[in-house]
């Protein structure tokens, strides 16, 4: 796509400016930093930090340049940082087009603002934002029910248009995430993490530390050839509905931080061997009656009446969105069939013994050889795995 490869060419001339072995670098000048390297270990230390500094600046570079990177680093320092007690989030949409600008007779820069701890009491980091221009000046304060439903700030000619498009965005930031078309989206958490908002999706994110530049459109087309290659009864907009839900939720429950397991499988028979008895399936006519007294009819029959469960079964992109998230939260693995009917929740996966790995990903590794497995983590982290091998990665 052509935004990814315009901020992966911005963040390798940010490399290339600070790397010693440039081409424009002579041949001993090369020789003569690997044996730096080699007797001073401080030289690797600072080499490491001066590109991650790089890679930031050059996504900064592509999102609008050092008025974008003094922002984040300020938003860094205040994710060190509590008032009163607590870590503190905000909420900004920058607008780097230059279109709307702060009123030059009483311009306020909010970066600069940022060094005062009152700062911290404008946003909440997820309701509300402060919209600034391409400089850091404040422009407007303004609530996401009332920005939605005024479209004040949407791109010049589309102000009176609803935007209907689904983000690729955690559900409880779908807000600003809606609001960053034509504009960036910047939200620091209190957990630390650093969020960026770019054409109404999550484009890249400061995870524990790191950077990451996502590439979620592309999870999606992989999930897409994945139930494409499996069942070609289905029309391919229906696969491509069901693929970005899935993506959706994942997202969800990865920012909920709750873990979860979700496996996508051609051939139900043979998963449900691997429930221990203390597992349940959707199928409740055809459980043991062991099987039923153990996991509890109640349980089944109200996440059943939860999703509408009928005898053809309901599918999961057709599922509320927010029930899903609660439904893979659920100690054990969500199972569903290649076309999209839940067939388990829950479901306490049988493994080999003796591994050093986390339940999850040894539930996900199992899982994974008769169809498609997705291990969300605790911590955020989501891998997708194919005959137990890693298949794609996210955070």
């Amino acid at each position: 796509l052509p935004a990814r490869r315009k901020v992966a060419e911005d963040i390798l001339q940010e490399i290339l400016f600070i790397s010693p072995y440039r081409q424009n670098f002579q041949q001993t000048k090369k020789r003569k930093i690997k044996n730096i390297l080699k007797i001073d270990p401080r030289a690797e230390y600072y080499k490491n930090i001066n590109y991650d500094a790089a890679i930031e600046l050059g996504i900064c570079q592509y999102l609008g340049g050092f008025s974008i990177y003094r922002l984040i680093s300020k938003l860094e320092k205040w994710a060190l940082r509590t008032y009163e007690g607590k870590k503190v989030p905000f909420c900004f949409l920058v607008d780097v087009s230059g279109k709307i600008e702060s009123d030059n007779k009483s311009k306020v820069n909010f970066t600069d603002f940022l060094e005062n701890k009152h700062s911290a009491v404008f946003t909440d980091g997820m309701t509300s934002c402060i919209i600034l221009d391409k400089e850091g000046n404040i422009i407007d304060y303004t609530s996401f029910s009332k920005l939605n439903a005024t479209n004040k700030f949407q791109p010049e000619g589309k102000r009176n248009i609803q935007i209907q498009k689904i983000p690729y965005a955690p559900y409880r930031f779908s807000d600003i995430c809606n609001a960053a078309a034509g504009r960036i989206g910047i939200v620091l958490q209190t957990n630390g993490d650093i969020l960026i908002f770019k054409h109404q999706e999550l484009f890249c994110a400061r995870i524990s530390g790191s950077w990451k530049v996502l590439n979620l459109p592309r999870i999606v087309e992989d999930l897409c050839e994945f139930l494409k290659q499996q069942s070609v009864l289905e029309q391919d907009m229906q696969l491509e509905k069901r693929s970005k839900e899935i993506l959706l939720s994942l997202l969800d429950v990865s920012f909920a931080h709750t873990g979860g397991c979700l496996a996508v499988v051609s051939d139900n028979k043979k998963v449900k061997d691997m429930y221990k008895n203390d597992s349940f399936s959707m199928d409740e006519n055809k459980r043991s009656s062991s099987q039923q007294k153990i996991a509890g009819n109640d349980k089944i029959k109200i996440i059943q009446k939860f999703i509408k469960y009928n005898n053809e079964g309901v599918k999961f992109e057709e599922t509320d969105r927010k029930l899903r998230q609660e439904i893979l939260a659920l100690d054990g693995a969500t199972i569903i069939n290649l076309n999209g009917a839940f067939r388990a929740a829950g479901a306490i996966v049988k493994v080999a013994g003796g591994s050093n790995e986390g339940g999850r990903l040894a539930a996900a590794k199992a899982l994974s050889k008769y169809g498609l497995a997705i291990k969300i983590s605790a911590d955020g982290n989501i891998v997708g795995l194919k005959d137990e091998e890693e298949v794609f990665c996210i955070f």
